[in-house]
């Protein structure tokens, strides 16, 4: 689940990119089991503590299992039979450490604009353009489909030949439905980093497990 040094053609990309966390909210209200919110990797780390499941024991309800194969330390193939069922939201974290073309990065969004009339730019008020934003301050970000937002890891010094534009990676985040949760709740408290499509932190060796962002 974590891959290191990744480089396309000779050039650095990520020097670490990893599934951080997984969260499933069961979101049962009722004491105790408020605090019943699964974390497969921050907390259990998955892999080989995943059980095999079986329809009546684990779980009630419509589900399709999926059995998966693991590697051990050897590298040898481990059979896990329904060891993932698909029954519940799960919601994923994905860490990305980038270095594109160096060490000096940096996170830009993109989003059209409607352009303001002018008898000789946009006599007609069809027109827009395409605003650049360089994030500044560590926190959540969200999509924006109204205004086409995109989100690109830049390096300034680093000038791509053909645009004689900054080198950029685009990424490419799905949108998702956020967690449903009082945000002074136990559970939303753990799982902030699915309240937005994605973060921009600094860089802090303990964070390994978005469950941990805020610690």
């Amino acid at each position: 689940m974590v891959l290191y040094n990744i480089c396309y053609d000779g050039r650095p990309l990520f020097y670490r990119l990893a599934l951080s966390d997984m969260n499933i909210p069961y979101a049962d209200p009722r004491h105790p089991y408020y605090k019943k919110s699964a974390f497969d990797l921050g907390d259990a780390r998955a892999g080989y503590t995943a059980n095999n499941l079986k329809l009546g024991y684990d779980c009630l309800g419509s589900i399709h299992y999926v059995s998966a194969t693991l590697s051990s330390p050897r590298g040898d193939a481990i059979a896990m039979e329904n060891c993932v069922y698909i029954h519940e939201q799960h919601i994923f974290c994905l860490r990305a450490d980038h270095i594109m073309d160096g060490p000096m990065n940096t996170v830009t969004y993109d989003e059209v604009e409607p352009l303001e009339w002018s008898k000789v730019l946009n006599p007609h008020g069809t027109g827009y353009i395409s605003q650049e934003t360089i994030v500044k301050k560590s926190g959540g970000y969200n999509l924006d489909m109204t205004k086409n937002r995109v989100y690109k890891i830049k390096n300034l010094s680093s000038i791509n030949p053909v645009n004689k534009k900054a080198v950029a990676y685009k990424i490419m985040a799905p949108d998702f439905q956020k967690i449903v949760a009082q945000q002074e709740s136990f559970n939303y408290r753990r799982t902030e980093f699915s309240s937005h499509n994605l973060f921009v932190t600094k860089y802090q060796p303990n964070e390994l497990t978005g469950s941990n962002m805020g610690s």
